[in-house]
């Protein structure tokens, strides 16, 4: 996924406490997994806002590759 395409994707998601309070959560669990160290916070945040959101971007239906004009490719567990 390019980065516009994350990018726009973050736009279209609710700007909801919920969005908020999983990721505070996560980074918390992130802090407590690491030790506790202080004075690397940002860095928390930021990793459970990406494990978030790709969370969030997995379950929205992929749009169909027929609609930017490319042949459709259906893949399956069933064909790997």
């Amino acid at each position: 996924m390019s980065k516009n395409e994350l990018q726009r994707r973050r736009e279209e998601l609710p700007g909801s406490l919920n969005l908020r309070e999983r990721t505070a959560a996560l980074a918390y669990e992130i802090y407590l997994t690491r030790g506790g160290e202080h004075g690397r916070d940002m860095g928390d945040w930021l990793q459970a806002e990406s494990e978030v959101l790709a969370s969030l971007i997995e379950e929205q239906p992929v749009p169909s590759r027929s609609d930017s004009g490319e042949a459709e490719a259906e893949t399956t567990s069933e064909n790997l």
